[in-house]
């Protein structure tokens, strides 16, 4: 079983929601301020598709084996969010699980 199943099964996580779960309004605070940096040309819109996101790795952090190991495939877990412009709750918009080869930075990096 996969650790999305895993964590699906137990949670019961929604994929998607397009709405404030608090007052159902579909204003996005994020998605309006990376709106106004692509209009104004700091930032492109395109890079922030979803919008805003939360990337976790799922691994055991006290295991040096695991950090300091090049090429390393884990498991991430991906929360889009936002803030709803009506009553400034913070909600997932979106969760995705993935596996992302990690790989050390070069030395003095650090």
């Amino acid at each position: 079983m996969s650790t999305k199943d895993i964590i699906n099964e137990k949670f019961h996580l929604p994929e998607v929601t397009d709405k404030c779960p608090g007052c159902e309004s579909k204003e996005r605070m994020g998605m309006a301020i990376i709106d106004e940096l692509d209009k104004l040309g700091v930032i492109k819109k395109a890079d922030f598709k979803d919008g805003l996101v939360f990337n976790t790795p799922l691994i055991n952090q006290r295991s040096m084996r695991v950090i300091t190991t090049n090429d390393k495939e884990v498991s991430i877990i991906s929360i889009y969010w936002d803030v709803c412009k009506s009553c400034k709750t913070m909600y997932a918009t979106k969760i995705e699980f993935n596996t992302k080869i990690m790989r050390m930075p070069p030395s003095g990096m650090m």
